[in-house]
């Protein structure tokens, strides 16, 4: 059976994969869905990644990794690092290898998203339920977008600040899955970093930032095709 590893972005949980996960599983794929210690301050990148080692079946090496938001960087160091069938990032931030990605934060994200999180005393921040209702899940059913709302976490300031630990990305099929209507990143930049980082063409599904919560179908066909 083949495994399908789903990685949350920033904020979020794996809870929000759960409209996702039984389409995959009807398809005949093993899900597995990691939890990142993302309210850590002091976890980063490389506990990112030991977080999704420790989830991963043994033998599990064709397993098709995909990273939705800020979970693209660790996916992109996962398949760096095991032989994986494939690569899908959707709505990712897509890393460069040993660059922060902070340092694409004011190319990337829309404006409104610097109102719409306030600092904590650990450096890390929080993401406002009702800013993030219009800037990443306004595109799903009410009661899902304030389930998905008020299920945010604390994210830490860490893994944006390091280096990604990796050297180029991996030798295989990527699949960069872009919003043309996300409003928390600029959809120009997520096409130019599909485009020039990922090396692929970018893959448009209209909608929010969250589309395995607002339009899982389709998004399970486009996982699956790859």
């Amino acid at each position: 059976m083949p495994t399908t590893v789903l990685i949350h972005g920033a904020y979020t949980s794996p809870w929000h994969w759960h409209r996702l996960v039984p389409l995959l599983e009807e398809a005949g794929n093993e899900v597995v869905v990691p939890e990142l210690p993302i309210d850590d301050p002091d976890a980063g990148l490389e506990e990112y990644v030991a977080a999704v080692e420790a989830e991963l079946p043994a033998g599990a090496d064709d397993a098709l990794v995909v990273g939705s938001s800020f979970g693209a960087v660790t996916a992109c160091l996962v398949a760096a690092r095991h032989p994986v069938r494939a690569l899908v990032t959707v709505c990712g931030v897509i890393p460069l290898p040993g660059r922060p990605v902070g340092e694409d934060a004011a190319d990337m994200a829309q404006p409104e998203f610097a109102a719409a999180v306030e600092p904590n005393p650990d450096s890390s921040t929080t993401f406002k339920p009702d800013s993030a209702a219009e800037l990443v899940f306004h595109e799903s059913e009410p009661d899902v977008m304030r389930e998905a709302s008020s299920r945010l976490r604390r994210q830490a300031a860490k893994p944006f600040l390091e280096p990604c630990p990796f050297e180029q990305m991996p030798g295989v099929t990527r699949v960069g899955i872009v919003s043309g209507e996300d409003r928390l990143l600029r959809p120009e930049w997520l096409h130019r970093a599909v485009s020039e980082r990922l090396g692929v063409e970018p893959t448009v599904l209209n909608g929010d930032h969250a589309p395995m919560l607002s339009q899982p179908d389709r998004l399970a066909e486009l996982v699956l095709a790859a």
